[in-house]
Parts: structure tokens; C-alpha cells; sequence
């Protein structure tokens, strides 16, 4: 039904990756993200040098959604406060019990 809509199709893997781009392993950004990664005491943001806070794709997961998470978990770290809930308790001021659904 659509395909006559479609002019081009662009299709890459971690190796197109690797190659093109350079990146290792073909990480798209930063760290490569196999499951165990995420269990990485390491890629957290409070380390272990006080005052020193960390932030960034490789904290949460990649790409832009992963950055903006990490820097939420960054803030609750440094301010010692859930700051997803205060995030969400100010939507629903502005926007109602709609917008978090």
C-alpha cells in the first residue's frame, strides 16, 4: 500500500557501524550495551570521589532519551531526592492526570 511512498532505505548493523563511524564493537553511542552493562557499579552517577557526579548516555542507556535520563538520576544523586517523582508531580500540575498516562 505505502511502498510506492518509499524513495530510499538506508539499513545498518553494529559492523556498518564499526566500520563507517569507527565506533568499537559498533556501539551507536558510547558504550557497547550488552545486558550485563546495566549491572555496572562503575556507570553510576554518584562514584566513589566525593563531590564527583557522573552523567551522560553511558550512566542510563544511549541516544538522546538516555541523556536526559541520566541527568534526572545525576540531579536525585546530588540532591539526595527522587527526582523522577518531583518531574512527575510537576506534569500533573501543569497538564493534569492525562499527561503522565
Amino acid at each position: 500500500m505505502y511502498k510506492d511512498l518509499i524513495e530510499y532505505i538506508s539499513v545498518g548493523t553494529p559492523l556498518t557501524a564499526e566500520h563507517y563511524l569507527g565506533h568499537p564493537q559498533g556501539a551507536a553511542y558510547g558504550l557497547t550495551s550488552p545486558p550485563g552493562r546495566y549491572n555496572d557499579d562503575r556507570l553510576r552517577p554518584k562514584t566513589a570521589i566525593e563531590g564527583l557526579f557522573l552523567t551522560g548516555a553511558d550512566i542510563a542507556t544511549s541516544g538522546v532519551p538516555g541523556v536526559f535520563a541520566s541527568g534526572i538520576f545525576c540531579a536525585s544523586a546530588i540532591l539526595n531526592k527522587n527526582m523522577t517523582s518531583v518531574l512527575l508531580e510537576l506534569d500533573k500540575k501543569h497538564y493534569g492526570d492525562a499527561a503522565v498516562q
